[in-house]
């Protein structure tokens, strides 16, 4: 397992906010240190948005 999903999922759990659903979302949206799950992708980026964190405009960039 990626050391990153670890860290991220941790910090999910915690409380961390929007940023951090967003970055775990990455984590299942890309099969990062998880397999890929694309629906629990689009939960995470759902209550990333809902927190105010710009998830279209960030997975937009290079």
């Amino acid at each position: 397992m990626c050391w990153s999903f670890q860290y991220y999922k941790l910090g999910y759990e915690k409380g961390a906010g929007p940023v951090a659903a967003y970055n775990l979302g990455r984590c299942y949206y890309f099969g990062r240190g998880v397999d890929k799950d694309l629906e629990m992708a689009q939960e995470l980026f759902k209550e990333a948005e809902g927190g105010g964190f710009p998830v279209r405009e960030k997975l937009n960039e290079k």
